[in-house]
C-alpha cells in the first residue's frame, strides 16, 4: 500500500492555529517550486543540509517533479497564504517495515514563532495516526542544537552518533541519529 504525498495529506490544525497551511509538491506551481528553491539555497538553510551546495534552477526542478509522484518520498510545502515558506519531507518511506525519516526547514524570519514546533506536530500526528507507522527518524549535524533539543522535547531519542560525517568550513561535524517510536508517541 505506497501512495503518493497527494493521497496522504496531514492533517493542519497545529498549522493553521499559526495561519499556515501545506501544499503537496505535486499541487506546487512553477512559482512556488522556486520560492522552495530560493529558501534551500540560503546559506543558513545549506549549512544543515547534507548537501550544502547551491542548486541551480533546472535540477530543482526535475527533483520537483521527481518528487511530485514518488511513492517513497512525500514533500510539501509550508504556505502562508500562497507564499512557500518552508519545507518539510518524508523520506525513505518503508510501507512494509512502517518507518520513514523526516526533515524540515523554514525561512530565516519566521524562526522562532513556533512554525517549526507546528510542523513538527503535524508530522508526528501524520506518520503515526494517520500512516499508522511503527518508527520515525531524524539526522541533525551536531551544531544545529537547537533542532535537536525541539526534537527531543518532542520525544526523539538519540540513537547513535555518525562521527566525523559531514564538512562544512574544512571541519568534520558529527550527525545525531535520532528515533522516536510509535509507543512514544503515544506517551
Amino acid at each position: 500500500m505506497s501512495k503518493t504525498a497527494a493521497n496522504c495529506i496531514p492533517d493542519v490544525s497545529f498549522l493553521a492555529e499559526k495561519g499556515f497551511a501545506i501544499k503537496p509538491i505535486s499541487q506546487m506551481n512553477v512559482d512556488q517550486r522556486l520560492a522552495l528553491l530560493d529558501i534551500r539555497n540560503t546559506p543558513d538553510v545549506r549549512r544543515n543540509m547534507y548537501d550544502s551546495h547551491v542548486i541551480d534552477q533546472p535540477s530543482h526542478l526535475a527533483w520537483c517533479d521527481r518528487m511530485a509522484t514518488c511513492r517513497t518520498d512525500h514533500i510539501f510545502g509550508v504556505a502562508d497564504a500562497d507564499v512557500i515558506v518552508g519545507q518539510f519531507g518524508l523520506r525513505a518511506i518503508s510501507w512494509e517495515d512502517r518507518r520513514c525519516d523526516w526533515a524540515f526547514f523554514i525561512a530565516e524570519g519566521l524562526r522562532g514563532r513556533g512554525l517549526g514546533g507546528a510542523i513538527e506536530r503535524t508530522v508526528l500526528r501524520h506518520v503515526f495516526n494517520d500512516l499508522g507507522f511503527q518508527k520515525l527518524n531524524c539526522e541533525v549535524i551536531e551544531f544545529n542544537a537547537a533542532v535537536i533539543e525541539m526534537h527531543k522535547r518532542f520525544g526523539f531519542r538519540v540513537e547513535g552518533i555518525r562521527r566525523q560525517h559531514v564538512l562544512r568550513e574544512n571541519k568534520a561535524f558529527d550527525v545525531v541519529c535520532m528515533g522516536m517510536l510509535c509507543d512514544e508517541f503515544v506517551k
